[in-house]
């Protein structure tokens, strides 16, 4: 319910934003991507102790107003009360999301996107409950290992904050160029239910894409998104490794240190090959197979319908009427 409602607000306070600034959609859509993305990149940086950053957290109590309430009220106003709360929760979906609402300007559709977030928000929790019902106290779990989750977390908010920024500073065609955005097409096998969906409801409209042109918000050209994207996911790999370094320097024990020294040896090259095999994979090849390949399949696949339009029968082809 309450995350609904933010939805509701979301659209409301978007619908005038967008009339007042005059802006386009697309503008402020992608203005919005490139702050999440760079919020979320902060956050991960401080939930990994690189800067000193924290979480908004809140340890209390609920209110005693909700205490003193009978069990199922009690429930219902302690859901109102966390929902509050998960709004500022630090990941990137809020923002996307509110950003995607803001743009539609749309309530429906505001708050329904929210409910269904929240649905997924406490699916977890469910699922939770439902192993602590048949015996299995998954909680303890989580807590046993919670340093490791949260550093698993902020490693991944790295990388969906990096794609963010990105996203939103050289918009949707450095996407469409960096053919990251048709290997996940195909990753989902997008075609094959989209043409499913064509057969079914007999229409002729196919999903391509032709190699986009124009340049980010900043005026930067596309191609440069992907130097960009590239930096942004291993900086912080190499400044980890050397945090490592200054911290092993700093180990007085010789034997500790020697051991540690090895593992951050195995961890260097690592980090080498995984730098080098993102460069030439989102700098060069999943560029070069879009723009040199698919790419160049739809432009020629357009040629031909243009070309058949113009030319519905061929010259000496007799025309029949029904």
């Amino acid at each position: 319910a309450t995350l609904s409602v933010y939805g509701i607000l979301g659209a409301v306070l978007g619908n005038a934003v967008v009339g007042f600034s005059g802006a386009e959609g697309e503008v402020i859509k992608n203005w919005f991507y490139a702050l999440a993305g760079i919020f979320a990149i902060v956050f991960a940086l401080g939930n990994l102790g690189f800067i000193k950053v924290k979480m908004p957290t809140y340890s209390g109590a609920a209110p005693m107003f909700i205490q003193k309430q009978q069990e199922l009220f009690k429930a219902l106003l302690l859901g109102l009360f966390l929902g509050n709360i998960g709004v500022g929760c630090p990941h990137p979906a809020t923002p996307i999301l509110l950003t995607r609402i803001a743009v539609e300007g749309d309530i429906f559709y505001g708050w329904l996107l929210f409910f269904v977030h929240a649905l997924g928000r406490i699916t977890p929790l469910l699922l939770l409950a439902f192993l602590a019902i048949v015996g299995v106290n998954a909680v303890s779990y989580l807590v046993k290992y919670r340093e490791k989750i949260e550093k698993a977390t902020g490693w991944g908010m790295i990388y969906v904050g990096g794609f963010l920024f990105t996203l939103g500073a050289f918009t949707h065609d450095w996407w469409v160029n960096s053919g990251t955005h048709t290997l996940f097409e195909a990753l989902v096998q997008e075609s094959r239910f989209t043409g499913m969906l064509r057969t079914k409801l007999e229409s002729d409209v196919i999903h391509a894409h032709g190699a986009a042109t124009g340049s980010g918000i900043f005026g930067l050209p596309l191609w440069l998104g992907n130097w960009v994207l590239v930096a942004l996911w291993t900086i912080p790999i190499w400044w980890y490794l050397m945090r490592e370094k200054k911290r092993i320097k700093a180990i007085g024990d010789e034997t500790v240190r020697a051991s540690q020294w090895a593992v951050l040896k195995v961890k260097k090259w690592f980090f080498l090959t995984l730098t080098i095999l993102l460069a030439v994979l989102f700098i060069w090849v999943f560029p070069h197979q879009f723009l040199e390949h698919k790419a160049l399949e739809q432009d020629k696949h357009e040629e031909a319908m243009q070309e058949t339009e113009s030319h519905p029968h061929p010259p000496g082809t007799p025309q029949h009427e029904d």
